[in-house]
């Protein structure tokens, strides 16, 4: 069950980052239980858990990425 809904999402992730120009290299999904049993996704789809690609440049558009540019941008700018 987990391994068919973990498939499907990708399906559907890697169409719409597709179309976007972007290619989604690898995601984190958290899978819960409820009580009565159903399987549920317990956790967010957000940049925070994907890591994407540019699919023309192969330019990395992770949160590390952006983090790094910030840092830098903090040390260089005056307070």
């Amino acid at each position: 069950m987990i391994r068919t809904l973990a498939l499907r999402v990708n399906e559907l992730l890697r169409t719409f980052w597709a179309g976007c120009g972007i290619t989604l290299v690898d995601f984190k999904l958290e899978f819960g239980r409820l009580r009565n049993g159903s399987i549920v996704l317990a956790d967010e789809i957000s940049p925070d858990t994907c890591r994407l690609w540019d699919s023309g440049t192969q330019e990395k558009l992770d949160k590390d990425r952006f983090a790094r540019t910030w840092a830098a941008w903090r040390r260089h700018t005056p307070r």
